[in-house]
């Protein structure tokens, strides 16, 4: 055997590591509120909250609460301290019967969150305290706060948030008990499109889906989604739903007046209420059989049904809901009906009258609630209209930005697309100017050669003219001398014909002489021929010899005549084109 002593200091090691761990894990839990980021965050925090402390009592929970809130201090975490604030404020609300703090609370969680520009997380808060609200009965408020959230999750998509078939589902059935089953429907189609973590989730929808398809008649389709919803239940063993989606099937059958076929729907009903040991339930479906009971006859059966059933609503008429009501009117009608068939009047006159007060009761209640639900799901509609309105004048703005943008980009681009055509432009043109520039380059060297050419040929030519005068001077000097000695005439005839070659400026030699002195001199004869138009062909020449600057002998020599015909000539040209005594004819011709 192990000794006692053994055992018990195994057993202190045994607790002291389990304590170790613990507060191991517990470390851990905080460490992952605090060492997430984003969405992952959000999670972990919610579920700090509904899966431990809201289970916790209120000493334990509200040293949860303080624990995390100083952490949350210490390290300046401005989302786990909105977090605890709210779900403090929650905790306060529900387990504690404190609205007044709770909602406090609640609210200050909420614009913490909204001041960090924790969009996301102030949208989950919003539609707690909404579902608290519509809890309470405070409709418009309820829907308000659950709309405003809503608009946030479309806005970040549903596909992006934790839960997004919950969240849908339960907007969906506050649409639902203000009477709105369109627009409960809308959103709990959409609710069946996304995944849930609970598949209890998914019977929530699908049985709402069917309520509120039988208020709206369609008979059909309420009991294709009660089916599936009651397929759902059987697959999780969730005995609470299979009854009470039985009971719906049930009524659908006996609104139908179908009593046979709604008789084992009720029974299924009953059974699977007494197993979740749900009283309500269990009296709900007793009175279905007991409704049974009494068409088929079995008036005995019927009202002990009835009793026991009744058992369940002894309570004061004030404590008593309007749905409650609604069942209690049941309950006494079919009670009126059971003794009416028994033969017993006066029971049955007493239960038609209880019926009738529930009746009356009813009507004013539900009148009254109709009115204030009306007018509150009009307030709430109208708030999401603003919020839809305003969500319109984003879009638009946002629509007129993103044209500014691009009208801005395309201004851009088609300015760019000017200045690259200008660049292209100014390029070519500069290319261009360039070309040109070397064209008129080469054509002015080409001149200018052209022009030495043409000057180097006249002033070779005039070189070769003043040596023909300077021979021109032998010639005469030697027929001087002949005419002063005896020669014979056939000596003379010799220097006569020398004297015929030296004479220059024959007709084609003039023509010779002209093409090289227009080379040189551009223009002069036409200017020469404008100005003074009445010259002869012998002053022109006389023009042109003056204008390269010979001299009087030169020019006599070059025509083949002598200096005074040169000298009386120039003193007719003088005359003739009107020159004064004190100025030159070079003077003139040079001006040309």
């Amino acid at each position: 055997m192990v000794p006692i002593s053994l055992i018990k200091k195994h057993i202190i090691i045994g607790i002291f590591f389990l304590l170790a761990f613990f507060q191991a894990f517990g470390q851990q839990k905080n460490d992952t509120l605090f060492n997430n980021q984003g969405l992952k965050k959000l999670v972990a925090l919610n579920n700090w909250y509904y899966r431990n402390v809201r289970q916790y009592d209120s000493i334990k929970a509200f040293q949860a609460f303080d624990d995390l809130q100083k952490r949350a201090t210490k390290t300046d975490d401005e989302i786990c301290l909105a977090a605890v604030t709210f779900y403090r404020g929650q905790y306060l609300a529900i387990k504690g019967n404190n609205d007044s703090l709770g909602m406090r609370d609640m609210e200050l969680g909420i614009k913490m969150a909204e001041h960090n520009q924790q969009t996301l997380q102030a949208a989950e808060f919003s539609h707690h305290l909404g579902y608290y609200y519509f809890i309470k009965g405070k409709y418009s408020a309820a829907l308000s706060y659950m709309l405003k959230a809503n608009y946030v999750f479309q806005h970040i998509g549903y596909g992006q948030i934790e839960e997004p078939g919950y969240l849908l589902y339960r907007l969906a059935f506050v649409y639902y008990h203000l009477r709105n089953y369109h627009e409960a429907l809308k959103h709990l189609q959409t609710a069946l499109k996304y995944p849930k973590n609970r598949t209890v989730v998914d019977i929530y929808i699908l049985n709402t889906l069917g309520l509120s398809y039988r208020e709206l008649y369609r008979p059909d389709s309420a009991k294709h989604y009660f089916l599936l919803a009651k397929a759902k239940a059987v697959a999780t063993r969730d005995t609470a739903w299979m009854g009470i989606i039985s009971g719906n099937i049930g009524n659908l059958h006996l609104k139908a007046h179908d009593y046979a076929g709604a008789f084992p729907f009720f029974e299924h009903y009953y059974k699977y209420s007494l197993i979740s040991k749900d009283k309500a339930c269990i009296a709900e479906a007793m009175m279905g059989l007991a409704d049974i009971a009494v068409f088929y006859g079995h008036y005995d059966e019927a009202l002990k049904r009835l009793k026991e059933a009744d058992a369940t609503y002894h309570t004061k008429p004030g404590e008593v809901q309007v749905e409650d009501y609604i069942k209690l009117g049941y309950l006494y009608n079919i009670f009126s009906r059971a003794w009416e068939g028994k033969g017993d009047a006066q029971q049955s006159l007493y239960y038609r009258k209880l019926a009738d007060g529930v009746r009356d009761s009813i009507d004013r209640r539900v009148q009254l609630s109709n009115n204030v639900a009306i007018q509150q799901l009009l307030e709430a509609e109208q708030h999401n209209s603003e919020i839809k309105l305003l969500e319109k004048e984003k879009h638009t703005a946002l629509l007129k930005q993103y044209f500014l943008v691009a009208a801005t980009i395309l201004l851009i681009i088609i300015f760019l697309l000017i200045y690259n055509r200008q660049s292209l432009k100014r390029k070519r043109d500069k290319a261009f100017l360039e070309k040109k520039e070397v064209i008129l380059q080469a054509e002015k060297e080409k001149i200018e050669a052209n022009l030495k050419h043409a000057t180097a040929m006249l002033n070779s030519y005039v070189e070769n003219l003043q040596q023909k005068t300077a021979l021109l001077e032998q010639v005469q000097i030697k027929m001087q001398a002949l005419q002063q000695s005896a020669v014979d005439q056939d000596e003379e005839l010799l220097f006569l014909q020398r004297l015929n070659y030296a004479t220059i400026l024959t007709e084609d030699q003039w023509h010779e002489f002209r093409e090289l002195f227009e080379k040189v001199h551009a223009g002069f004869f036409i200017k020469l021929k404008t100005a003074y138009p009445h010259l002869t062909p012998a002053e022109t020449r006389l023009c042109a010899l003056t204008k390269l600057q010979l001299g009087t002998k030169e020019i006599a020599a070059i025509l083949g005549v002598n200096a005074d015909t040169i000298k009386k000539t120039r003193q007719r040209l003088r005359k003739k084109i009107g020159i004064a005594e004190d100025i030159g004819l070079e003077t003139v011709i040079n001006s040309l």
